[in-house]
């Protein structure tokens, strides 16, 4: 017998079984219906599509259907899953125009045998299974090469349908550009209804407002962190030096606060909405899953680098809940990635530097879980200076008793479950924002002349502050702080779209950092705690007399039934005491600098302060606890922060000093008023 009788004989011999399963499916496919309709008819016309090529179809049907099909599907599957496809090919052919090179796939579901994995004995090779189990570790799907295309770079020449074998070649043609993204290839990309809605939002007086209502409908109050966020969301400009340094626009921030003032909530609809978010836990992250990991391949047997959170969200946002929990070691994986945004790994032999450019927004909740705002901020948290001065923002939230604050948090949260999406009010959809975001995203806005030196002069006065004592910070005014400051000017600078920082968003740049910094350096203002040490402060010729003891003592003991409602300020309140009365008293010496005789006493500025807020106080309780409260803040200016100065004794030296009962009060020539 030659060779081509045995080729002819070879061609003759088919699969009978096989055949008759593709004919039998092809039947099930055309007839199968479900009241009255084709029920695969849909899915097979979604087929003709270039991107689907696999129909799904329930094994119950096929049961319905025909039961020698489906015991000969089961039994022979491997045998004659080739014939199934080509059924599918078939049937699709019918309904529409297919390219001919294009391959068709099957899949079951409802497959009625359950195998637990210890069952898959030999005797089941073959057939159509169903494994139940418990997935301890998956994976993303990965591509296979099939057959490749190359080309010469020499010659030019062009060869096709190279069979690859599980294996990837690297085509080796010059690198070629992806068109550079500016805010003109965007603007061309949209839509002119898009492009309208774009210009819209630029014009909108309130963007600032709407954009933070919009982006957190779900999260009543808070709005100082919402605006924060949003800048970080823009971000500022990234800068490279004639000394190729790399300067960061991300910003960072960290939200500080007892539980349950939705902390974990801004970092999930951040993540949500931003499409390079990243969301991890400090407690269950390590250093390497943080960063990068380097790890021997399963197939090539190679070292190979592992992308961690910070890597993957590179341009985008990493959200990392519970930062306060992660162990120091792993805090200081992090150092390098918060300021230069960088991941350097040298380790089995594999040396490289790995981009991290993305802003941080972290969660932390303070030690023993409630904020203690008598301590400062580093005594509340378990965060090292190095990591804290790499923050441009701090946030911080504190769980107090407002009965109109409770009232519409409770109110916003039951409208939440009980209306869900109807009680979600948007003035931009999340398109419209996303879209927004994009395009301003694509300005690098200058600094300006007047916005540089405004800047300056604020940078000037965050550090006069810091440096005499009349604040004490939780960290240091550095530079950092600056182009925090920088960096935030530039977000809002993107924010309406324009390639000029000016000094209305330096302003708020200023506003926002100046107003994260007092709310984390300042506790309450205890004036009892204040008055106790001045007492023990006081000179022994200004003792109480031996009488007074015992009449304080039951002064005190009458008045411990009662609160004491102003024994305890706000840092903000005690402020703006301050600043009303050291304005009042300048004003009041430049206008009697030539007279002496004019200068204010202390009876006189408790006076005119009680005179100032007469229109709140209605009955002479109140009077007497208004002028307590004055009495204990001026002597917490005087003796503890050094704003004011006492001139006790007056006179000129040789004609005697007159110890004065009622003393004159200055204002200390180095205060500058917030």
């Amino acid at each position: 017998m030659d060779v081509a009788e045995q080729a002819v004989r070879t061609n003759q011999v088919k699969d009978q079984v096989g055949e008759r399963c593709q004919k039998l499916f092809q039947d099930f496919l055309e007839e199968f219906s479900v009241d009255g309709e084709q029920k695969y008819l849909s899915e097979v016309q979604e087929l003709i599509r270039p991107e689907r090529n696999t129909l799904t179809v329930s094994f119950e049907d096929v049961e319905k259907f025909n039961q020698q099909l489906s015991t000969t599907v089961l039994e022979e599957y491997y045998r004659i899953y080739p014939f199934l496809c080509r059924a599918v090919r078939n049937y699709a052919k019918d309904w529409g125009q297919i390219p001919p090179a294009k391959e068709f796939y099957v899949s079951f579901t409802d497959v009625p045998t359950r195998l637990k994995v210890r069952e898959m004995t030999t005797a089941k090779v073959g057939t159509l299974l169903r494994i139940i189990g418990q997935v301890v570790r998956t994976h993303p799907v990965h591509p296979e090469l099939v057959s490749g295309t190359f080309m010469c770079l020499d010659c030019r020449t062009v060869i096709k349908d190279v069979e690859q074998q599980f294996k990837y070649t690297q085509f080796g043609g010059r690198d070629m550009k992806d068109e550079e993204i500016t805010a003109e290839t965007i603007k061309k990309q949209m839509t002119d209804d898009e492009w309208q809605k774009v210009y819209d939002m630029s014009m909108d007086k309130n963007l600032y407002y709407n954009m933070c209502s919009s982006l957190f409908p779900t999260i009543h109050g808070s709005e100082e962190i919402k605006r924060g966020v949003l800048l970080m969301l823009f971000g500022g400009v990234p800068k490279v030096t004639t000394e190729k340094t790399n300067l960061r626009g991300d910003i960072n921030i960290c939200i500080v606060g007892d539980p349950s003032t939705a902390k974990s909530q801004f970092l999930k609809q951040v993540e949500e909405f931003s499409p390079r978010a990243v969301y991890t836990s400090g407690k269950a992250s390590t250093a390497a899953g943080l960063t990068a990991a380097v790890v021997k391949d399963e197939e090539s047997h190679e070292f190979v680098i592992e992308a961690g959170a910070l890597m993957l969200a590179d341009n985008g946002v990493c959200c990392i809940d519970e930062f306060d929990k992660m162990d120091p070691k792993d805090q200081v994986a992090i150092h390098e990635a918060m300021e230069q945004q960088t991941i350097s790994i040298t380790k089995a032999g594999v040396r490289a530097t790995l981009n991290a450019r993305t802003s941080i927004l972290a969660a932390a909740n303070p030690i023993g879980g409630r904020y203690d705002r008598t301590k400062s901020l580093k005594q509340n948290i378990t965060l090292t200076a190095p990591i804290m001065s790499r923050f441009d923002l701090f946030f911080i939230l504190v769980d107090e008793c407002n009965e109109v604050t409770d009232y519409a948090i409770a109110r916003r949260i039951v409208d939440l479950h009980s209306r869900q999406d109807e009680s979600v009010e948007r003035i931009y959809s999340v398109e419209d924002i996303t879209r927004y975001l994009m395009f301003a995203r694509q300005f690098k806005p200058k600094i300006n002349k007047e916005a540089q030196e405004y800047m300056i002069e604020e940078y000037k006065h965050l550090r006069q502050r810091d440096g005499t004592g009349a604040a004490k910070s939780s960290w240091r005014i550095t530079v950092r702080q600056l182009e925090s400051m920088i960096r935030l000017s530039e977000g809002m600078a993107r924010l309406h779209c324009q390639d000029e920082v000016q000094p209305k968003h330096v302003k708020e740049a200023f506003r926002l950092l100046n107003k994260s910094i007092i709310r984390v350096e300042q506790p309450d203002i205890h004036l009892e705690e204040e008055d106790q040490q001045d007492q023990e402060e006081m000179d022994i010729d200004e003792a109480t007399p031996a009488a007074e003891p015992q009449a304080t003592q039951e002064g005190d003991a009458a008045s411990a039934t009662q609160p004491k409602k102003g024994l305890k300020l706000s840092y903000d309140e005690y402020k703006q005491m301050a600043n009303l009365m050291v304005l009042y008293m300048r004003r009041q010496e430049e206008e009697t600098q030539d007279d002496d005789s004019n200068n204010l006493r202390r009876s006189d500025l408790v006076s005119w302060y009680l005179r100032e807020m007469e229109g709140e106080i209605d009955s002479e309780a109140e009077l007497l606890e208004k002028k307590t409260i004055v009495e204990k803040v001026l002597d917490r200016l005087v003796h503890h922060d050094h704003v004011l100065i006492e001139l006790k004794q007056t006179g000129l030296k040789g004609e005697g000093l007159v110890r004065e009962e009622d003393p004159f009060l200055v204002v200390h020539p180095n205060y500058l008023v917030d």
